[in-house]
């Protein structure tokens, strides 16, 4: 017997399975270690939303609509960047605040990738002004991470967050020489 997904019950809402991967989740695992250890394993609203759209189906085909996803946050995550950041979009840039589930954006290898998720603005992060040496410049909040080179440890890459790098700019008695060096411009 062939099912069809019923219509839409609410704008937005689309076919996916990742409702019973999230069940089998919330049911079946314990949180392995750490806070917690053996308790049944809790879902964020936001892994929710991911799982849910990465496993979304076509409502007619029922093929899936993505073939990879990731999400990758740090413990403790919250990346913001200010909402007028340009990000590149197959229709041109577009604002950070501006961009919508479903915008078609650019990885760093090229790779055109759906917008799947769109978090809260955070109103009460602090935000500093980071100027590269080519005189671009953005607003990141303190918990954005960068993948950087440390002249202080011979130039080891480490992430650090942005608050890190304010904390410390120049190299101790070598100033003006920067600490800092970006590696890397994908995201982490």
């Amino acid at each position: 017997m062939t099912r069809q997904w019923r219509k839409p019950a609410y704008p937005g809402e689309y076919p996916t399975l990742g409702w019973g991967i999230v069940d089998f989740i919330e049911t079946y695992l314990r949180v392995p270690a750490g806070d917690g250890t053996g308790q049944p394993l809790k879902l964020t609203d936001e892994q929710v939303l991911f799982i849910c759209a990465a496993h979304r189906i076509h409502p007619v085909s029922g093929k899936w609509f993505y073939r990879r996803s990731v999400l990758r946050r740090p413990k403790g995550w919250g990346k913001p960047l200010a909402l007028e950041t340009p990000i590149p979009t197959t229709g041109g840039f577009k604002r950070m605040g501006d961009l919508q589930i479903g915008d078609m954006v650019y990885g760093p290898d090229g790779s055109v990738r759906p917008v799947v998720n769109v978090g809260e603005v955070l109103t009460n992060e602090p935000t500093f002004e980071v100027r590269l040496d080519d005189g671009a410049a953005l607003v990141a909040g303190a918990g954005h991470l960068w993948r950087l080179r440390d002249l202080r440890r011979s130039y080891a890459e480490r992430i650090v967050t942005t608050a890190e790098i304010a904390a410390e700019v120049r190299v101790p008695g070598k100033s003006p020489a920067c600490r800092w060096s970006v590696t890397n411009i994908e995201p982490i």
